[in-house]
């Protein structure tokens, strides 16, 4: 989650997989984005939700840097995850 010292890490450049701990929740029916740290919106991922776990996949990779994975529902952010991608 944002502000998590280990945050999640990934490679630059490969497709994403992401699962997401939901606990204490109402993440039914949510939607992601995907945000580079100025901000700016790369992808709205759909979520697939399962107990206390929401599952997204981003095929196309992102290139290095930090991101924030946003988990929304109405327009509402229910938490943010920091992600971080490395260089290869």
């Amino acid at each position: 989650m944002r502000g998590e010292a280990n945050g999640a890490t990934a490679p630059a450049g490969f497709g994403l997989e992401l699962r997401l701990d939901v606990t204490g929740l109402e993440a039914a029916g949510a939607g992601a984005q995907i945000v580079e740290a100025s901000g700016r919106m790369v992808a709205e991922p759909s979520v697939t939700v399962s107990g206390n776990r929401a599952t997204l996949r981003y095929a196309a990779g992102l290139p290095a840097g930090q991101y924030w994975v946003r988990l929304k529902r109405s327009g509402e952010t229910l938490r943010e995850y920091s992600l971080t991608v490395r260089g290869r």
